[in-house]
């Protein structure tokens, strides 16, 4: 992110505070954990969550879950 120098010291800074506690509905997008920042709650559907980890050869053995009921499958615009 050389074009972004700025948020190459935000997100160093940040790093060295350790990670955050969150919780992430419905988990899009893992680079905010692999990257150290968060310490990711994964809420939804764990099946379907395990599906796309599977997909994407992501382990989730060391993952928090809070589970939610599988909304019917809904496309964004």
């Amino acid at each position: 992110m050389a074009q972004y120098a700025h948020l190459d010291r935000i997100i160093a800074d940040a790093i060295n505070l350790g990670p955050a506690r969150v919780a992430v509905a419905y988990p899009c997008s893992v680079s905010s954990h692999r990257l150290g920042l968060v310490t990711p709650i994964l809420v939804g559907p764990r099946s379907r969550i395990g599906q796309i980890a599977r997909e994407k050869d992501i382990d989730l053995g060391h993952m928090e879950f809070r589970e939610s009921a599988l909304l019917p499958d809904r496309r964004m615009p």
